[in-house]
């Protein structure tokens, strides 16, 4: 699920491209009342909501079309009143499209009971993201002279739900269309679309957690055989149903992709036209029929067809009846956090886990980021519980969290949810420690070597290079653009340490690196990883290393280190901070020497990274080159380096756009193209002109798209064989495919990143050809999780590879000037770059801001610099906060939360809160920390405080009416004059509580412990204290009309209490005070204290 703007280009989910949004998002011609009309059109029914900020979302009922579009023109939709005027280029609403895997729908396939649960699920999912928006929801606004981000209030919301994708496969989704207007400050405004998109991942990380923890949907999948298996990013999948799913998706795909032929087609029989909703539809139906493989007649999008999409399966050799019938579900196969509370173990895990792995991504992030990675560790956790609880326990996680993380500012902009302000203390102590390893021998003497005939044929940059690298300096830093020839220089340096007795070695990021160098330059080379895990060095998933390990290698290991050694760490600028740090630790343990080489305009770490910049900034050993020699034409060398030290990138962008249409552009380097399905279509036709060719994308999901056309188009025409086996990515393999390993196997003679062709596909395996000519036999297990087609790749992949041709593809909302810096310099010969845009204007544009920006973290000290000097440009921002009764911030919240909210999200953590006079009636506080809290003359009627603690807590006068406090805890509490008249108290911890003057009538304080209390002229009419312990309590002047006091008095003894003058008109007094009826006023006389 996700969020996107819907501009002039229309609406558009970013995890799904369902409905006649995306068809407007891809034709930048659509105008606001376009996307409207088309989208009124497409729900065609819909449910309307009103969200507000600490209220349950509200269902205004059912709209037809006219409504719809009404309601996504900003009028309101009860009366129908104007809340603004849309223009023609302006953005109408925002989408959110809410799903779930492909494998919970294919199990709604299994059982009516199952598909009941699983539509439960997502009505529940739904409310969630409503839920979760609320409060959470921005618009700037102009006051006091500035611009502020404001908190807001009410929203609308027109929600569709379908059961079925468009191309008839089962998909339960909603799309949840939110008019561009909220409550704020006063008026109807427009929402803050940078804040919203945010928000996204956290909202999905959050939607994701509902389906994987949801307890009644994993005891109903239980009892039909069916598990969860959820992966590093909190995605959920169901493994006995992987096949079908798998299946669904691909048929899915296939259909998608017959449909943007047919739509293309269409396109050029129609000049100048745009098929409407009708035409549409029926490219549709031509694309499911085209590609279904069933001989039954095919449909349209309809309700869903379960013995349809049966049968399909049944097609395909796949069987789910082992699962229809229900059997017994094991005690503890799903753990329900609402009848075993998380255990401190537990959410202590859960906070190490999401920190750790905040730590291995970046250096800050923001408070959204911690609520997304901890949704994401709750549902890893194998915790379930209803949204409640799961709310409660990501609240209690994130409080933990937070306190464990410094802000890089304290100023009041730095604290919003969405800046990057947040670290942890380990992050500092980490480049700190590495700064200074750095500085030390960065600082140490520095005399380059005397190179002899080792330098000839080099140019100057390179023989400098190479002096400094086998010079006496402990710390080298090589600089190079690319093509400047490193790699040529290197083995100029392994030639005269090989002279001189000293040994070179080569440590690179990859596996395929490793080899290319060792091949090229003759020196030993590995991946920095493998050298430290011989010396009993490794790291985990999120990059936590095992530092208490550290061992010598065996006798006469090749890994074993000395002080004649030179470690080169080629392509530096990818090295993490963690990594950097242990190989520095390590060549001090030896004396080694450690030159770095690589650039820092290009791709970084990923991850914390800048080793390469502090190393730079600290080394009197700093070498720069800059004469090219990769390309054949000079001048586009001159250009490589301009779009490297990029000053001016509106000037670069029009030289790169400098073509007028597809013919000419390559003279200015790059292609725009109106749709993606067209980029692809070019990239294609490109390969199968040059197999050589070597495409590069900015992203997994473009390098997947050109992958599949070009593999289908093959098949097609006869270049592939017909047999197949599954690979990763939901993918398939075919003999003559290019593929790439993706995981280093020395058993299997492969590394990760290599390139091969596959000669032989059987179902145990594949033999493949590498590009040395190498032959290597990989098993099916590997195929499906580490292969995948390589007709493309990202330029993570590409970064070190070279060719005679390179297209790039560039993602104008991912890329940034280093990816297109490193896709426009792999080509020898040729280097051309392909946008999506509608012209050249708008290709112009794109591309000046992609070389305007840079994504990569440079570490924290960079991130501090970069907070502080985007502070001022930033809108003002008003925090929230709970006090301390101490007067310190306690609780920060979020602008447009209420109190109530701030209150709940953090009832975890509000011990010495100043709460007095608050409405906080009804709330849920169960389990609430509220010890020594002011909450004097607060409105706690019908709240939920089971289990609360408020030992020491400050309640006088506070109302407590029907409110719920079994087994809560309020030692020494003060209760005077407080109402808690109808309260549920059964088993409440009442002891040296001060109850003097309260009002208790009707109370149930059955079991309750008040010992000590003290209860004088307290009025408890018909209160039920039954086997409650009194123990020394002072009830003198206490009205115990009508109540029950039958009190065991061997186990609770009442002999000590003072009853002097309580009060007990027809009061039931049990065992020692068995009396038929009393006197009003009657005296209780007790025995002696």
């Amino acid at each position: 699920m996700g969020a996107k703007p819907a501009d002039n280009a229309g609406a558009g989910s970013m995890n799904s491209t369902d409905g006649y949004a995306a068809y407007l998002a891809r034709h930048e011609g659509g105008t606001a009342a376009k996307a409207v009309r088309g989208m009124a059109e497409y729900y065609g029914q819909a449910h309307i909501v009103s969200v507000s900020p600490g209220a349950a979302p509200v269902d205004l009922g059912q709209a037809d079309a006219k409504a719809i579009r009404s309601i996504l023109e900003w009028n309101d939709p009860e009366t129908g009143e104007s809340r603004g005027r849309i223009g023609r280029n302006g953005r109408p609403f925002y989408e959110i499209t809410t799903n779930w895997p492909k494998d919970f729908d294919v199990a709604s396939l299994v059982n009516p009971d199952l598909a009941s649960e699983y539509a439960r699920l997502h009505n529940e999912g739904n409310r969630n993201v409503l839920g979760y928006l609320s409060g959470r929801m921005y618009s700037q606004v102009w006051k006091d002279g500035a611009i502020h981000s404001c908190g807001a209030g009410r929203f609308d919301a027109v929600c569709t739900t379908h059961g079925t994708s468009r191309d008839g496969d089962p998909e339960l989704h909603t799309h949840i269309a939110i008019p561009n207007r909220v409550w704020c400050e006063g008026k109807w405004r427009s929402i803050d679309s940078s804040r919203l998109i945010a928000l996204n991942w956290a909202l999905q990380a959050m939607h994701d957690a509902k389906g994987v923890c949801d307890p009644s949907w994993r005891r109903v999948l239980a009892s039909h055989g069916l598990t969860v298996r959820v992966d590093e990013n909190g995605v959920a999948s169901i493994p006995e149903l992987e096949r079908a799913a798998d299946f669904m998706s691909k048929r899915r795909k296939a259909i998608k992709e017959e449909e943007e032929r047919l739509t293309r087609r269409w396109c050029k029989e129609h000049p100048g036209q745009e098929p409407d909703y009708a035409m549409r539809r029926t490219l549709n139906q031509m694309a499911w029929a085209r590609t279904r493989k069933a001989k039954d007649k095919t449909g349209e999008k309809a309700a869903p067809d379960r013995d349809r999409w049966w049968r399909e399966l049944n097609d395909a050799g796949i069987d789910l009846s082992g699962f229809v019938q229900p059997r017994d579900v094991p005690g503890d196969a799903v753990r329900d956090i609402a009848e075993r509370p998380a255990t401190d173990e537990e959410k202590a895990v859960i906070v190490a886990r999401a920190v750790r792995a905040l730590q291995s991504e970046r250096s800050a992030w923001s408070e959204w980021d911690v609520d997304r990675q901890l949704w994401i560790e709750i549902s890893r956790s194998g915790l379930c519980g209803d949204s409640g609880h799961l709310y409660s326990l990501h609240a209690q996680a994130k409080r933990v969290a937070m306190r464990s993380m410094v802000r890089l500012s304290d100023q009041a902009k730095a604290a919003a949810p969405w800046v990057r302000s947040v670290t942890t203390r380990h992050v500092i102590d980490t480049e700190t420690e590495l700064t200074g390893i750095l500085a030390v021998r960065g600082a140490g003497e520095n005399t380059p070597e005397a190179m002899g005939e080792s330098v000839e044929g080099l140019d100057p940059g390179q023989a400098e290079a190479a002096a400094q690298i086998c010079g006496t300096a402990a710390l080298t830093v090589v600089q190079g653009a690319a093509g400047a020839g490193k790699t040529t220089m290197l083995a100029a340096c392994r030639r005269e340490l090989d002279a001189r007795g000293r040994r070179l070695l080569i440590l690179t990021p990859s596996g395929k690196a490793a080899k290319v160098a060792a091949r090229e330059t003759g020196a030993e080379a590995w991946t920095v990883h493998k050298l430290l895990a011989a010396h009993g060095l490794t790291c985990d998933d999120l990059g936590t290393w095992t530092d208490g390990d550290l061992h010598e290698p065996r006798p006469g290991s090749m890994y074993a280190l000395s002080v004649d050694d030179v470690i080169v760490v080629d392509e530096a600028g990818m090295l993490d901070q963690e990594t950097a740090l242990r190989l520095l630790r390590l060549a001090d343990r030896y004396g080694c020497k450690v030159a770095l080489v690589g650039d820092e305009r290009q791709l970084s770490a990923v991850g914390r990274g800048g080793v390469l910049g502090i190393a730079a900034r600290h080394a009197r050993s700093v070498v720069e080159m800059t004469q090219i020699h990769r390309f054949h034409d000079p001048e586009w060398a001159r250009v490589t380096l301009g779009i490297r030290d990029c000053k001016d990138p509106a000037a670069m962008a029009s030289r790169l756009t400098g073509g007028k249409d597809v013919a000419d552009a390559a003279g200015g380097h790059a292609v725009w193209l109106g749709e993606d399905g067209e980029v692809v279509d070019y990239l294609a036709r490109a390969w199968a002109d040059d197999p050589g060719l070597l495409i590069t994308c900015t992203t997994n999901r473009q390098a997947d798209l050109v992958n599949e056309t070009i593999q289908r188009e093959r098949m097609e025409a006869g270049s592939l064989g017909a047999d197949w086996i599954g690979c990763a990515g939901d993918g398939a393999v075919h003999a003559g495919d290019r593929i790439q390993t993706r995981l280093n196997d020395a058993s299997l003679g492969v590394a990760n990143r290599e390139t091969w062709t596959v000669t032989d596909v059987r179902a145990d395996g594949i033999t493949a050809t590498g590009d040395d000519g190498r032959s290597v036999r990989l098993p099916a297990g590997y195929v499906s999780e580490w292969v995948r087609l390589a007709y493309a790749v990202t330029t993570y992949g590409a970064q070190g590879a070279t060719a005679n041709a390179s297209i790039h593809w560039a993602d104008g909302s991912r890329a940034d000037a280093a990816d297109v810096y490193v896709g426009l310099t792999r080509g020898r010969a040729d280097n051309r770059l392909v946008l999506t845009a509608a012209d050249q204007a708008q290709a112009r544009d794109t591309l000046r801001q992609i070389l305007s920006q840079s994504r990569a973290d440079l570490g924290v000290a960079h991130a501090s610099r970069e907070l502080e000097e985007s502070l001022p440009s930033l809108p003002e921002y008003d925090l929230p906060c709970i006090l301390g009764t101490d007067g310190e911030i306690l609780v920060e919240g979020k602008p447009g939360q209420s109190l109530r909210q701030l209150v709940e999200e953090n009832k975890m953590g509000l011990a010495r809160a100043s709460l007095c006079g608050c409405d906080l009636s009804g709330m849920d506080l169960s389990g609430a920390d509220l010890r020594e809290a002011d909450l004097s003359e607060s409105n706690l009627y019908q709240a939920d405080l089971k289990w609360a603690v408020l030992d020491g807590a400050t309640m006088r006068g506070a109302d407590l009416g029907d409110s719920r406090l079994e087994r809560a805890h309020l030692c020494e509490a003060d209760l005077g004059d407080a109402t808690m008249r109808g309260a549920d108290m059964r088993g409440v911890c009442l002891d040296r509580a001060d109850m003097s003057d309260a009002d208790m009538s009707d109370a149930d304080l059955s079991g309750a412990s008040l010992r000590g209390s003290a209860l004088d002229g307290a009025t408890m009419r018909g209160v039920d204290v039954t086997d409650a312990d009194f123990l020394r309590a002072r009830m003198s002047g206490t009205d115990l009309t009508g109540a029950c006091l039958w009190v065991q008095g061997h186990r609770y003894p009442v002999e000590a209490s003072d009853f002097d003058r309580a009060y007990a008109d027809e009061a039931i007094l049990g065992e020692k005070f068995d009396t038929p009826a009393m006197e009003q006023g009657q005296q209780i006389e007790t025995p002696g204290i």
